[in-house]
């Protein structure tokens, strides 16, 4: 019987779609409704939307990379269900994944759920601002500010409450309840990496301290239901 788990995958087509369909034949074993949406530097500036084995299949403009092709596809799916959204490079470790992650989308109270907290982030915001990764950066207006700063501004600007730490999910793995999953239509595509990364912290925010729904990791170890090629699993580093 398959989970009422909707999901979307995101893939770019310069590096191949394979993966993408290799990972919805083996997610289509136990979830009915998947999404397929290709982030494509082409010049069409529309979707174009067709079927393609049980899936539907999305060509966009590549905008807000892996958050902006979920956010696409969040669209497709049905508005009563939960939906969990990967990247290609994802690997299913445990096809219990739906199980797992239906359960804990449909508490009360619950709004979004990954595989993996960002260990380094887990500090307040002062702290972050003294440690290694917080590397100038230049804003689109041409200024240079620190990462941890340009993070808060863009999210102050968003009308997201940043909270007092900077405690996030990764944006490899997100489910979303279907109350939760709205709050995304309503957020700009990331123009460029930085903003992109500001919206991965940004979303986790949103959903807590805007919409005041709890924030879980899928299980206590980082990874456990879903990998991903890049990341080992203890979730401290790349591979």
């Amino acid at each position: 019987m398959h989970s009422k788990l909707s999901t979307v995958i995101s893939a770019y087509r310069s590096e191949g779609i394979n993966r993408a369909f290799n990972l919805a034949s083996e997610v289509k074993r136990v979830v009915g409704h998947v999404v397929i949406v290709i982030n494509s530097d082409g010049n069409s500036e529309q979707e174009i939307h067709q079927s393609s084995g049980n899936c539907i299949v999305v060509q966009r403009p590549n905008s807000g990379m892996n958050i902006g092709a979920w956010a696409a596809g969040i669209k497709l799916c049905p508005e009563d269900s939960p939906v969990i959204c990967l990247q290609d490079e994802c690997r299913i470790s445990d096809l219990n994944f739906a199980t797992q992650y239906e359960s804990l989308l449909n508490q009360r109270g619950v709004g979004m759920v990954g595989e993996s907290f960002n260990p380094k982030w887990e500090l307040t915001w002062d702290q972050l601002k003294t440690q290694p990764f917080n590397y100038p950066i230049q804003s689109a207006d041409g200024q240079v500010v620190d990462r941890v700063t340009y993070y808060l501004t863009k999210m102050t600007g968003w009308d997201i409450d940043p909270g007092l730490t900077g405690t996030h999910l990764r944006s490899l793995v997100w489910g979303f309840s279907s109350d939760a999953k709205k709050a995304l239509s309503g957020l700009p595509d990331g123009k460029n990496k930085e903003e992109c990364i500001a919206l991965e912290i940004g979303i986790s925010k949103l959903i807590e301290n805007n919409l005041g729904l709890k924030v879980l990791q899928s299980a206590k170890g980082h990874f456990r239901y879903i990998s991903h090629r890049e990341w080992r699993s203890d979730g401290y580093s790349k591979i």
